[in-house]
């Protein structure tokens, strides 16, 4: 809708504008989103499904990702502390 330049917009209608342009952004890409991030965790868990062991997922996921050092600095049952070095 075509405005004219001298008719300013108040301060709420442009609130009101933007909130809606941020709904409409959101529900164009939130499930586009949402599918991109569970295709790259799929492809990024797939080797590891066999092994079962989340530290070795994780400790491998920091190296992917550009960590030179990843070390494991203590481990039992259920937990495990570790550092990586970027």
């Amino acid at each position: 809708m075509p405005r004219i330049l001298q008719e300013k917009s108040t301060p709420e209608q442009i609130r009101v504008r933007f909130d809606g342009e941020v709904e409409r952004f959101s529900n164009l890409c939130a499930p586009l989103l949402m599918e991109r991030v569970s295709q790259a965790i799929e492809a990024l868990c797939a080797p590891y499904s066999v092994l079962r062991r989340p530290l070795n997922f994780q400790m491998e996921l920091l190296r992917r990702v550009g960590y030179s050092e990843v070390e494991v600095l203590h481990k039992n049952s259920v937990f495990a502390a570790f550092y990586a070095v970027k």
